[in-house]
């Protein structure tokens, strides 16, 4: 799988997210979530 497909099947803005992954990566700051994060149980 594609970054792009995986964010298009969790319904998620394509570019809004490419922009957020490169925006963290300037700022040297952590990149968003592609997958969901697991919850405690």
């Amino acid at each position: 799988m594609t970054v792009v497909h995986t964010a298009r099947k969790q319904g998620k803005d394509v570019l809004d997210f490419l922009v957020q992954c490169c925006t963290a990566h300037a700022r040297g700051t952590t990149l968003p979530p592609l997958l969901g994060l697991a919850t405690a149980r």
